[in-house]
């Protein structure tokens, strides 16, 4: 037993160490940098949430600068961001955080609440890069 407990180890292990970082999936923060215009909300009233498109005319945009400051009129209370894998914080003049998860597909950025902040029936956000 003792045998068989060790060889699983060991091969968990080897199959761990071989595991390279270029195989993991992360999400920069280089292909965060831009200006983001809002596309859509995803939220729901009572019943499944939905996307709901934001109107032709809808200017809100965020905007993350290389040096780690935020621009836009969207998060216009925050000066700053921070990434740490999918985890987006952005800092504002009061010393207050907003914690937010992310996901960045091609040209689209994806935010929602990060916990304990949560949506009953669920929320987000979508941006298209400009």
């Amino acid at each position: 037993m003792k045998i068989s407990t060790c060889l699983l180890c060991a091969a968990i292990i080897m199959l761990v160490s071989a595991c390279q970082k270029n195989d993991i999936a992360v999400i920069s923060q280089s292909s965060l940098i831009g200006i983001w215009k809002l596309d859509a909300n995803f939220y729901g009233t009572g019943s499944a949430p939905t996307w709901y498109p934001v109107a032709k005319d809808d200017n809100h945009t965020v905007q993350f600068n290389a040096d780690g400051t935020l621009g836009g009129n969207e998060y216009s209370q925050y000066y700053g961001y921070k990434v740490k894998d999918s985890l987006l914080t952005l800092n504002s003049a009061a010393d207050a955080e907003l914690r937010l998860l992310y996901a960045i597909k091609h040209d689209t950025l994806t935010i929602t609440p990060a916990p304990p902040l949560m949506c009953i029936e669920g929320c987000a956000v979508r941006f298209i890069k400009q």
